[in-house]
């Protein structure tokens, strides 16, 4: 769904406030001035601060988690979950403001807790899908401590890209090295057997 001009316009804004200031001394009140709009516009298009920072991030993971569940059974955790990544992954320019977008919340002590939230639900999210693939409980231990594994080789790949600003290492490929670590793992080679896959 496109975006309004104005909430472009707020969160581009808003990207360059939190950059300049940091994240945790700008205001709403501050965004609507830089912007042009008032405080109202700013709140009817994002319920508050925060969501102008991860709203898009929230909306492409919940598209990524339900590419996941269309991935073939047949296929191991670590081969489905590459090929979503890379069917999901963005433009260079959007990219490029992800990039923005982490340093930020990498940089507002405020937001550590949100960055551990966010993990926090893509593991609850990878344990729901590995179950489901390999016909076991998301509260199994295994399930979970796997799941975790997961989205710390992303978080890895995604400090170290960061890190590293200058680099031309493609940051999928990030990704993809850091999770082929964890391809020895007992339930990356597990494929669901003979059912067919489930909508989701």
């Amino acid at each position: 769904m496109p975006r309004s001009s104005s909430r472009t316009r707020v969160s581009q804004v808003a990207l360059e406030l939190f950059e300049a200031d940091g994240y945790d001394a700008v205001t709403v009140q501050q965004i609507a001035e830089a912007a042009g709009v008032t405080e109202r516009t700013v709140y009817r298009s994002y319920g508050s601060k925060l969501e102008i920072l991860l709203s898009e991030v929230e909306d492409r993971t919940a598209d990524f988690v339900h590419t996941l569940y269309r991935q073939p059974l047949d296929v191991g955790v670590v081969d489905a979950l590459l090929d979503t990544i890379a069917a999901t992954w963005p433009s260079p320019e959007v990219v490029a403001e992800d990039r923005r977008r982490a340093a930020i919340m990498l940089a507002a002590p405020t937001l550590m807790g949100e960055w551990m939230a966010f993990e926090r639900r893509l593991v609850d999210d990878l344990a729901d899908w590995i179950a489901h693939r390999t016909r076991r409980s998301s509260d199994d231990m295994a399930v979970e401590v796997f799941s975790t594994c997961l989205v710390s080789a992303r978080s890895i790949a995604i400090r170290r890209w960061l890190a590293d600003p200058d680099s031309r290492v493609d940051p999928l490929d990030r990704v993809a090295e850091a999770l082929h670590a964890l391809r020895s793992h007992p339930l990356a080679a597990i494929r669901s057997a003979g059912d067919d896959e489930l909508d989701h």
